[in-house]
């Protein structure tokens, strides 16, 4: 019997597939729930541009929000091996101002709220057809000081930016033979 990639604990699936559904919601952000392709990428050494001009092909969105995120540091925060702590950095892109900052608005809101936010993610997440294996304990969300109003891209487009840190704690549920 073979072993999966999937059958390890990967929190930030669950993250992306949760705010990715809850902004489809919205009319105002750039995010269709009809299209085939997620708008949510890992850092990856391609161009930004390539990956915006993509999706608006892809999804027929005119400003579309496109969000690249990198998971930064796992540590624990006890003793206790399972229980661990990370940070997503997710960078919102869009040519539409107002779409970044619905975006933040709504990613802030759905997840600055704690241990609230872990029962409402672990909730969705169990619903899903999927094996649900992460565990959520609290989610905290920052707005990076650091934040680059407009970077223009060589198409000449005008793309907004912000950036925020999503943190959270979590245990993984795996089977024994998971890591074996």
């Amino acid at each position: 019997m073979g072993k999966t990639v999937t059958a390890l604990p990967y929190p930030p699936k669950w993250i992306n597939a949760y705010i990715y559904n809850e902004l489809s919601q919205y009319d105002d952000i750039g995010v269709s729930a009809v299209s085939q392709l997620t708008p949510i990428f890992a850092t990856s050494p391609t161009n930004t541009e390539e990956i915006y001009r993509s999706v608006v092909e892809t999804t027929n969105i005119a400003e579309p929000l496109v969000i690249i995120y990198d998971r930064l540091m796992t540590f624990r925060p006890s003793q206790f091996y399972p229980h661990k702590r990370e940070q997503l950095l997710y960078y919102l892109y869009s040519t539409s101002l107002a779409n970044v900052n619905n975006a933040n608005i709504v990613i802030s809101q759905l997840l600055d709220r704690e241990d609230a936010a872990a029962q409402d993610l672990n909730a969705w997440c169990s619903n899903t057809q999927e094996n649900f294996n992460v565990f959520f304990h609290n989610i905290k969300v920052y707005q990076a000081q650091e934040a680059r109003d407009v970077l223009d891209l060589a198409s000449a487009r005008t793309i907004f930016v912000n950036k925020l840190i999503i943190e959270y704690d979590y245990h993984g549920q795996t089977s024994q033979n998971s890591y074996n």
